[in-house]
């Protein structure tokens, strides 16, 4: 129950993921860095959303075949 959970979140993660780095190609703007500033912080973000999509890259079809029937 719990990986089910993560992996809902790092969906919704990659999602976001992907609107944040449409508005960088689209408007040459970092939303983020805007929010909270260029300091370490917004590194851990962008890490943290690296990591959803390898967490989704690896466990999609296991989830796909368990959850989502």
């Amino acid at each position: 129950m719990i990986l089910k959970k993560i992996f809902i979140g790092s969906f919704i993660l990659s999602i976001l993921s992907g609107i944040l780095w449409g508005i960088v190609g689209l408007f040459d703007f970092e939303l983020i860095t805007c929010l909270l500033g260029p300091i370490w912080l917004t590194d851990i973000i962008y890490v943290i959303f690296g990591f959803s999509g390898i967490f989704l890259a690896v466990t999609y079809q296991h989830a796909r075949k368990k959850w989502f029937k």
